[in-house]
């Protein structure tokens, strides 16, 4: 009745006093990390009893401090530590920052080797967690590349899925779409899409604006086929063994918008020359403005592409390109027809070939 690790601190009793003068709480993992800290004039600093961080202790901490300052190690355990203190805290007014010692080392190890001055100073200048992860992901990842930035963006959202703060959330997409150099309406949908498929975060969608979805419709063009361009060239990004198909029905002349057009082109001439490639390989030969347009493509997923979908798509190219065909020839047999020339039964035999493919492709 007296004793629960849930809803307690180890060295509460010791911190509970400097926390509330601070209004700060240094949650660290270790027993040594606390007793490192207390003994070298850190008083605010106290740890789980062997278990995880549970409600009942955010609780307690928030009874005296509105910042929490985590000391965990960050590996793949630590981040999974840190989203769900921000799952915990959300609600309780608290605000969370992620203490970064240089080396990995940790609390104990720094106090030991660079003072508590030097300690003090790396709380100070803690960064928010949502900073602190896009920092790591930055780091771990290259987002030069398409992979890179797929990447960064899985290991950020579901941080940023736990923010309480609508403010805060707003501003750090804009911020992730500038570090991504993609968008700012591609990181909004990835992140409805991560809220869609993980209710449990409680997370509202985000608005994408008219500005961001203008933004998105000037880059997209507006050509008939703009929609069908984005997601043939996404498909063959994610799926290159498509490839061989995809180039047997549709010619990179069908593509209106220039830059897709020669997008396309790269993909088809990369795949006749490797026989297989990666988006790293494709990323390499584009221009900057060709890279930016691709980064756009692969991040706003706005339909789940398959095998149907993708010749649904296919299909308005290849109709849209009977049409073309199948209006030049008309054109040339009415010619014909006024003048009485007898190259008229050609084009007739032109349109009616043309004219069955078109039935059968509908």
């Amino acid at each position: 009745p007296i004793f629960n690790k849930r809803r307690l601190l180890f060295a509460m009793d010791l911190a509970h006093k400097a926390i509330y003068e601070q209004g700060k709480a240094i949650l660290v993992e270790g027993y040594m990390d606390v007793v490192s800290a207390h003994n070298r004039g850190i008083h605010n600093v106290v740890a789980s009893l062997g278990t995880s961080f549970t409600p009942e202790q955010a609780r307690l901490l928030q009874r005296q401090a509105k910042e929490l300052v985590l000391g965990y190690d960050m590996d793949g355990a630590g981040r999974q530590a840190t989203q769900r203190a921000m799952e915990i805290v959300r609600g309780l007014g608290m605000r969370i920052r992620v203490l970064s010692l240089p080396q990995g080392k940790d609390p104990d190890e720094y106090i030991n080797a660079a003072g508590p001055d030097k300690f003090r100073q790396a709380v100070d200048e803690a960064p928010n967690v949502l900073d602190y992860m896009l920092m790591r992901a930055l780091q771990r990842f290259d987002v030069t590349t398409l992979e890179g930035k797929s990447s960064i963006t899985a290991m950020v959202l579901p941080v940023v899925a736990a923010v309480d703060n609508r403010v805060l959330l707003e501003a750090f997409l804009k911020k992730l779409a500038g570090q991504l150099q993609i968008g700012e309406n591609a990181v909004r949908s990835e992140f409805n899409k991560y809220v869609a498929a993980h209710p449990e975060a409680g997370q509202q969608q985000v608005v994408i604006s008219s500005s961001v979805s203008q933004e998105n419709a000037a880059a997209r063009g507006s050509g008939a086929m703009a929609v069908a361009e984005e997601n043939i060239l996404r498909f063959l990004l994610e799926k290159p063994a498509a490839c061989g198909r995809i180039h047997a029905k549709v010619s990179a002349d069908l593509f209106a918008d220039e830059r897709r057009r020669h997008i396309y082109q790269l993909i088809l001439d990369t795949y006749a020359h490797q026989g297989m490639y990666t988006p790293h390989d494709i990323q390499q030969k584009l221009t900057p403005e060709e890279a930016e347009e691709v980064a756009r493509i692969m991040v706003l997923q706005d339909v789940p592409l398959d095998e149907n979908v993708l010749m649904d798509y296919v299909k308005r190219f290849r109709m849209a390109d009977l049409q073309k065909q199948y209006l030049a020839h008309s054109r040339l047999a009415a010619t014909y027809s006024r003048t009485g020339d007898a190259r008229l039964a050609e084009e007739l035999a032109a349109c009616k070939k043309i004219n069955d493919e078109m039935k059968q492709w509908s």
